[in-house]
C-alpha cells in the first residue's frame, strides 16, 4: 500500500504482513481492514518517528481500539490494531 504523509495511501496489492494471524493484525485483508488502515494515515494521527525510520500513527476508534500503521518511504510498511491502546512510547518503540 503507498502512503503520502497528510493523505490517505492509494488502495493497491499488498506483499506486506499487515495481514495475517498474529495479535494485532488484521486476519484477512478485506476491504474494511484497508479502510481503517488508510485513514489512519493523517497529519492529525501522526505519533512520531521511530529509531528505525519509520512514521508512525495511530488512532481510537469509537469501541475503544486503537489503529496503528507504521510508514517508511511514502509506503505503509504494516498496520493493525491493539484492543488496548498503546502509549506513543510504546507505539514508537514497537516499530520494527
Amino acid at each position: 500500500m503507498r502512503a503520502v504523509t497528510g493523505q490517505p495511501p492509494a488502495k493497491g496489492p499488498t506483499r506486506l504482513v499487515t495481514f495475517r494471524q498474529r495479535a494485532g493484525h488484521f486476519a484477512q485483508d478485506t476491504a474494511e481492514a484497508r479502510e481503517l488502515i488508510q485513514a489512519t494515515v493523517t497529519e492529525e494521527n501522526f505519533v512520531g518517528v521511530s529509531a528505525r525510520g519509520n512514521q508512525v500513527y495511530a488512532r481510537l476508534l469509537e469501541t475503544g481500539k486503537q489503529i496503528w500503521v507504521w510508514v517508511r518511504e511514502g509506503t505503509i510498511r504494516e498496520g493493525g490494531y491493539n484492543d488496548q491502546p498503546w502509549s506513543v512510547e510504546r507505539l514508537l518503540r514497537g516499530s520494527r
